[in-house]
């Protein structure tokens, strides 16, 4: 067989391989993927959004990837993550719902079927939301612990620091 027939055959062989991802550098957004005997050197993933709008999921180590390989050479490959797998199965089966599971236990899930958006954090977990512009809610409200305010609270009469019960 020629050298040219062989190089052909080892670059097709390289256009889409499967393998996991074996080492994460956060900083650069770069990953290494070992498939069989390839380790690659630093390769950037596919980010959902990567411009102006833009997010941050990075994937793991042991993550599931394919690595797509333009001209069948890994030097100038791309990482695909997110491939279900026996280790990582696929958090659900219910077409309706749009879930995020953390490691840590927390779900974020909307249903569309049953129009529910629900948060469920584990018992370390808190929350947080800084909005300078206001928070408007409509519709009724349950608490179910302590209210703390630290400003005035009022009500559709006034300010319900300064009124008394009969």
């Amino acid at each position: 067989m020629s050298f040219e027939v062989a190089e052909l055959g080892r670059r097709l062989a390289n256009l889409v391989v499967l393998g996991k991802v074996s080492e994460v550098d956060h900083e650069t957004a770069r990953v290494k993927v070992t498939a069989g005997e390839l380790v690659t050197a630093w390769r950037p993933w596919l980010a959902l959004r990567a411009g102006g709008n833009s997010g941050w999921h990075p994937p793991e180590i042991g993550e599931q990837v394919v690595l797509l390989s333009v001209n069948g050479d890994p030097a100038q490959s791309v990482v695909l993550v997110g491939l279900y797998q026996d280790a990582h199965p696929a958090p659900s089966n219910d077409p309706d719902v749009h879930l995020h599971q953390y490691a840590d236990g927390t779900v974020i899930l909307y249903d569309r079927k049953q129009h529910k958006l629900s948060a469920t954090l584990t018992a370390r977990a808190s929350v947080e939301l800084i909005a300078p512009g206001g928070v408007t809610i409509e519709g009724d409200v349950t608490i179910g612990g302590s209210v703390f305010v630290g400003g005035l609270l009022i009500d559709g009469g006034g300010n319900t620091n300064h009124h008394s019960h009969p």
